[in-house]
């Protein structure tokens, strides 16, 4: 299996394992997981050659258990654990065979499930929109976002960006770069996530959806690469500042 694991990045915190809980729970309660909750009794059902073929065996309940015991670091960890699950099946059983098609139906199932996972561990920020956007606009007619390059850049610096930029749009976000994001986002103060919030609504709509008239929900990965680049820009330009302020004030 020459599958990429995914880049161990996000921290399992409270908040990461109580949702990674969930989610295992919710693969346990799917109806189709019952071949897939324990690991497989080889021995049994006489598949001498499954330990020869399959060098790392992987299950749900392994996977509880090892949540439970408080065994994975990162969340990715987590996600590849489940991942094997599909992926030694596959690897054992015949392409077409009823129990490959259920492994792919369960895989299909996980990716949406993580899908899910990424906005509602990352974003919770759930502002209030009538109050933080007026704010907001007032702020910005005041000092206008930095998204632009200063004046003084280099003409072969602004090729460069452009060209990476370019580059970079035909390539879709990697889980590892939306879990990352979601570590930058969490850390702003409701003023500057007012601030992120209406760069996306103007520049990438799709990812933003009204919850209510007071609530409002963004899904990271349907963020354009432009705007995504924006942002995170923007978000370390606010970082160095505030790293500049602490500075000061310790001198």
């Amino acid at each position: 299996n020459n599958k990429k694991k995914t880049t161990r990045n996000t921290q399992v915190g409270k908040e990461e394992l109580k949702k990674l809980n969930q989610m295992v729970s919710q693969l346990f309660a799917n109806s189709d997981s019952y071949e897939f909750r324990q690991p497989v009794d080889w021995q049994s059902l006489q598949l001498l050659d499954y330990p020869t073929i399959i060098k790392n065996p992987m299950d749900l309940s392994k996977v509880r258990e090892k949540l439970k015991e408080n065994q994975y670091v990162y969340v990715e960890e987590c996600f590849d654990d489940i991942q094997l699950i599909w992926d030694n099946c596959k690897n054992y059983n015949a392409e077409g065979s009823w129990i490959y098609k259920l492994s792919e139906k369960l895989e299909k199932y996980f990716r949406n499930m993580i899908k899910n996972y990424i906005p509602s561990i990352q974003f919770q920020i759930q502002i209030m929109k009538k109050e933080k956007l007026v704010q907001m606009k007032k702020q910005e007619k005041a000092a206008p976002i930095q998204q632009n390059l200063s004046k003084n850049t280099s003409q072969q610096q602004i090729a460069q960006e452009q060209i990476v930029v370019a580059k970079e749009e035909q390539v879709p976000m990697s889980l590892q770069e939306t879990l990352s994001f979601s570590q930058k986002i969490k850390s702003l103060p409701a003023e500057q996530i007012g601030m992120i919030v209406h760069m996306i609504q103007n520049s990438s709509s799709q990812a933003y959806k009204d919850i209510d008239k007071e609530k409002c929900q963004i899904h990271v990965d349907l963020i354009d690469r432009d705007t995504f680049k924006k942002i995170n820009q923007q978000i370390d330009m606010w970082n160095v500042s505030t790293e500049q302020i602490k500075k000061k004030i310790k001198n």
